[in-house]
């Protein structure tokens, strides 16, 4: 017999199939969107590390630091040139995805230029950059020294004060000599005067009239001639960027200081760059020839020198018992106390001075002297001052001790940040701009970190075979906002 099939078990099936589907679809439908969500995340960062990832490669190459140029070749920050190379790179990577979504458009809400804060940025990342390749306990121990220099560097005893009381005391004394030279003339009976003796303060006064650097290098040394152009960044009006800048901490300061030796020229170590010869010293001093930035970095070296050896002389008793000699044997005859103790000094300050004179000799040589001296390390002689007035004669060389670049980090430590971030980028702009093809690179189109939005488009694609979303879902619109930035 055969058997008989009902029809409303074939439409309560379709009902069911039909509520099954719509149910499918939908979650499917979610699926799709949250796969845009994704997709939009992956395209926006895509989009800004592409952007950022175009660097000015002779900044890379000579400096390691890292900078887009916003300018693309002009002398102008180009904004929309930024937003139109993002949208292109995300619009390409789209293309190839199974989703729909499409971008719309790329807004720059917000940037940082290499020169922004007087150079801030250069220094930030030149900090972190260094901060990646040194051992804690060496970052400690060029702390210290930094501090103890800008101790040193703040001590109230002026060398020339001193040596200007023992000129007062040599001329008080000299007068007194005339008078009992006079008395003498006269008649007068137990008076006796004494012959001058050498008097070191008077040689050493004569030999500081000479120039810094005649004092400490030979004739034969030749110096760089280089200058830099007067249309450098820090004297012109620079392009701001619209977002800030990490402030510099203490150890940033000592961080950068190590960033410019490593990768910045000076007088002891060229790195054949193009510009200046001593871009270092430039840095410090900021004067447009390489001459002159030596010349005022050694008088720097030689007023440390000489206060730190000045302070060192005091514990040194061999010194204060020859300089004692020296005094008395000068004005003992007057018997004044004051002015033999004021002499004394003033010979100590001068002995201090030739023995700074041959430690920056032995520095701008290459080599390291004692920190802080004894005895032992003690090169002059007050006896034979005129040996020291060969430029070729040098201070004793210490294995641990001390070098010009040293002296150089604990003077970029001292210095401003405004001077020492606004001198960098002059060094740097002449630097690229030497390269064929970057003549026209400004330091304040260099940009090192950006706040994309990427805007967004999806269609839906599993919604229209729903019966109750069909028509009342539109397209998605999607926003992102990325930071990206290359010192964080």
């Amino acid at each position: 017999m055969k058997r008989k099939l009902h029809g409303n078990v074939t439409v309560y099936m379709g009902v069911t199939t039909g509520i099954i589907l719509s149910l499918v679809f939908s979650l499917v439908e979610v699926v799709h969107l949250k796969s845009l969500g994704q997709e939009k995340e992956i395209l926006s960062q895509l989009g800004a590390e592409s952007v950022l990832a175009d660097y000015n490669r002779p900044l890379w190459t000579d400096y390691g630091i890292l900078a887009m140029d916003a300018g693309y070749g002009d002398s102008k920050f180009q904004k929309a040139a930024v937003e139109n190379r993002a949208l292109s790179y995300v619009e390409d990577n789209s293309h190839n995805s199974l989703l729909s979504l499409s971008a719309t458009g790329v807004d720059l809400k917000a940037y940082t230029l290499l020169s922004d804060h007087d150079g801030r940025a250069f220094l930030k990342e030149a900090a972190m950059a260094e901060l990646y390749g040194i051992p804690t306990e060496l970052l400690q121990q060029e702390t210290g020294m930094c501090e103890q220099m800008e101790s040193d560097a703040a001590n109230d005893v002026s060398m020339e004060d001193l040596l200007n009381n023992a000129q007062s005391s040599l001329d008080e004394a000299q007068s007194i000599r005339e008078e009992t030279s006079e008395s003498a003339s006269a008649g007068q009976t137990g008076a006796t005067v004494s012959e001058p003796v050498e008097n070191p303060i008077l040689k050493v006064k004569e030999w500081k009239a000479n120039g810094v650097l005649a004092q400490v290098l030979p004739s034969d040394v030749s110096i760089s001639g280089g200058t830099l152009s007067d249309q450098r960044p820090s004297k012109r009006i620079l392009q701001v960027g619209t977002s800030d800048v990490p402030t510099i901490r203490a150890m940033d300061r000592v961080l950068y200081g190590l960033y410019l030796r490593d990768h910045l020229q000076n007088y002891t170590h060229p790195k054949h760059h193009d510009g200046l010869a001593y871009e270092w010293e430039y840095i410090l001093n900021g004067k447009s020839s390489d001459e002159e930035n030596l010349r005022l970095t050694v008088e720097k070296l030689l007023g440390l020198r000489e206060v730190q050896n000045f302070i060192a002389i005091q514990r040194i008793q061999q010194c204060q018992l020859a300089a004692e000699a020296t005094a008395t044997a000068l004005v003992g005859f007057t018997g004044n106390p004051a002015i033999i103790k004021g002499v004394k000094q003033g010979i100590l300050a001068a002995w201090a001075y030739m023995e700074s004179v041959l430690d920056v000799r032995t520095l701008l040589s290459g080599g390291k002297v004692a920190f802080v001296k004894t005895g032992d390390d003690w090169t002059s002689d007050i006896a034979n001052l005129g040996a020291c007035f060969d430029v070729n004669t040098k201070a004793k060389q210490s294995e641990g001790g001390i070098s010009y670049e040293a002296y150089l980090v604990a003077f970029t430590y001292l210095e401003s940040e405004a001077r020492i971030g606004q001198r960098c980028l002059d060094v740097v702009e002449a630097a690229i701009c030497a390269n064929p093809g970057y003549e026209h690179c400004r330091v304040d189109n260099l940009m090192v970190k950006g706040q994309f939005v990427f805007s967004y488009e999806g269609t839906p694609t599993f919604a229209s075979l729903v019966p109750a979303l069909r028509g009342r879902v539109g397209r998605y619109s999607f926003m992102r906002d990325w930071e990206i930035s290359y010192y964080t």
